[in-house]
């Protein structure tokens, strides 16, 4: 088969993630970008496929475990105070005497302990530039390594009790506005939000931040370890990502936006035309829309190096919507959509890439969605699909599906690798007009249902050793494919890992994808789906 170049290096991850399992599970998707553009896809944040870091012990040796980091929130971390959020894998739910470490120095705190998310704060002693983040797992041995830069940034600290007008910023004199907190920003500058409901703004937005005086420091906003900051809006909007009449839209490394909550009536994020490098990561996102005209989240026009990872996206208006929860329009590029929920029962469409390209779609979930789940149309570059599970969406209407790939206008198929897809009321995938490549994945319709259907007049279907579950027709075009019992662990409450009964478990071939969903490293056999079987 003829691979993307991601997928040869499909073991370094970023990560991020909650303690809530459902935010995120996963493992094995976001690679480094192979685009010329700057930025984006694995420039910070970034894990690797080494067993682990130096850890700072100098000479000891250093064992291997089967703990995972995926990502992390901030690729540029200041260190005077440095909080640094650590999404993953199997770091235990317990601390014990495990740690973290970063730069070759112990941090100073573990503010949050879970088996997939770790918050500390690291040394002010930490070294400027870069530096690995591993995690000491107590009885199991270090973590891969993940990249992240250290830096002598400014750092603020808001609070609704605080004061813009007398106060320092400090943690102990915070402002009281994220707004204000923004403007005080410099390249590479944080502030940390404590908790409480900020509602800020004049206009249709809560908040409009101006792009970033330096492309390669990002400012953040990000939530306070530990603590719930919530932006809520009376004017409808949430964040403008960037102001387009102020000019300042294409500066790279603009905005992160990590932790936070966000809940609004309209659109929660918006990144107008030509927008660049934009991170968020692990935010907890609602639209309560009561117009059906607007998406959730809104990448407009040319936008570039977008990185969204482990945020839960949900719609919750009142009238059904035909506009999707998130949309990237014609013409953006370098594109990381990984570990990220999508749902809403009202809400048309999940995701929405049109005329996009150099985009890597992975390990999200996907489900309860009214036509589809995730659509992609007129792609103009080679895109990844993989390691996602889709699964109960769709009205039973025509065309409805729990993925569409629909017309393209490049030669390259769209490599559909290691998904799950379950339950949908329609067809479980829809090819209309465009190549598809399809290995390693799970099409389970017990209910009924088409799992593939191919409209238009060429074969644009080609890929092997796929499983299928139910009484609907299995594509000639497609090789070795298994039928069977999917064997999933408890579907009704969305667990789609495999049992040891799974007639998936073993029939893959190595397609390049090393990790699964939560990192667990897939053997020589692969599981089909977006979940290795875990050994007993």
């Amino acid at each position: 088969m003829r691979l993307n170049p991601y997928l040869l290096l499909f073991g370094l991850t970023r990560c991020v993630a909650t303690i809530d399992e459902g935010l995120i599970t996963g493992g094995a998707g976001a690679t480094p970008s192979t685009s010329t553009e700057s930025g984006g896809g694995g420039s910070g944040g970034t894990a690797s496929t080494s067993s682990g870091g130096s850890g700072g012990e100098g000479g000891s040796v250093v064992i291997p475990g089967s703990s995972r980091i995926l990502f992390t929130d901030l690729t540029h971390v200041p260190r005077a105070p440095g909080y640094l959020a650590i999404y993953g894998h199997g770091f235990g739910s317990t601390q014990g005497a495990s740690r973290v470490v970063v730069g070759g120095l112990d941090v100073v705190d573990h503010v949050v302990w879970g088996d997939r998310e770790l918050r500390v704060e690291i040394s002010p002693e930490s070294p400027i530039g870069a530096a690995s983040v591993v995690v000491h797992v107590d009885g199991d041995g270090v973590s891969n390594a993940s990249d992240v830069t250290i830096t002598d940034a400014e750092v603020y600290f808001v609070d609704p009790v605080g004061d813009d007008n007398g106060g320092e910023g400090s943690e102990g004199d915070p402002f009281e506005t994220i707004t204000f907190c923004a403007e005080m920003l410099g390249p590479g500058g944080v502030c940390y939000v404590r908790a409480g409901t900020f509602t800020e703004g004049v206009g249709p937005f809560a908040l409009t931040l101006s792009g970033s005086e330096n492309q390669a420091a990002p400012k953040a906003i990000v939530a306070y370890p530990g603590e719930i900051a919530r932006l809520e809006s009376d004017a409808g909007g949430g964040v403008l990502l960037c102001d387009a009449s102020a000019g300042d839209c294409t500066d790279e490394g603009v905005w992160t936006l990590a932790g936070l909550q966000l809940e609004v009536l309209t659109s929660a994020i918006v990144l107008p035309d030509a927008g660049r490098g934009t991170r968020l990561v692990g935010n907890q996102i609602s639209c309560g829309s009561s117009t059906t005209d607007v998406s959730c989240l809104s990448f407009q026009g040319t936008t570039r190096n977008i990185t969204l990872l482990g945020n839960r996206i949900v719609g919750e208006s009142v009238a059904p919507s035909t506009m999707p929860l998130m949309a990237f329009e014609a013409g953006s590029r370098a594109l990381d959509v990984g570990w990220n929920e999508l749902s809403g029962v009202t809400v048309r469409k999940g995701l929405v890439l049109a005329g996009v390209g150099d985009v890597r779609i992975h390990d999200n979930v996907f489900f309860d969605l009214g036509f589809r789940g995730l659509e992609l149309a007129a792609q103009e570059a080679p895109n990844v699909i993989v390691n996602n599970v889709l699964h109960n969406s769709g009205d039973g209407s025509s065309d409805a599906a729990c993925l569409a790939v629909e017309s393209s206008s490049v030669t390259e198929p769209v490599q559909i690798l290691h998904n799950t897809l379950h339950e949908c009321n329609g067809d479980a995938l829809l090819i209309a007009g465009s190549l598809a490549e399809l290995h390693n994945n799970v099409l389970s319709q017990p209910d009924a249902g088409s799992f593939i259907r191919v409209v238009g007049f060429l074969t644009p279907l080609v890929g092997a050793n796929n499983f299928f579950d139910g009484t609907g027709m299995i594509p000639s075009a497609l090789d070795d494919s298994v039928l069977g019992a999917s064997g999933f662990v408890s579907p009704l409450v969305g667990n789609f890992e495999l049992s040891g009964s799974s007639g998936a478990v073993n029939i893959g071939e190595p397609v390049g994808v090393l990790f699964d969903r939560r990192g667990v490293l897939r053997d020589d056999m692969p599981d089909a789906g977006a979940y290795e079987l875990l050994a007993p």
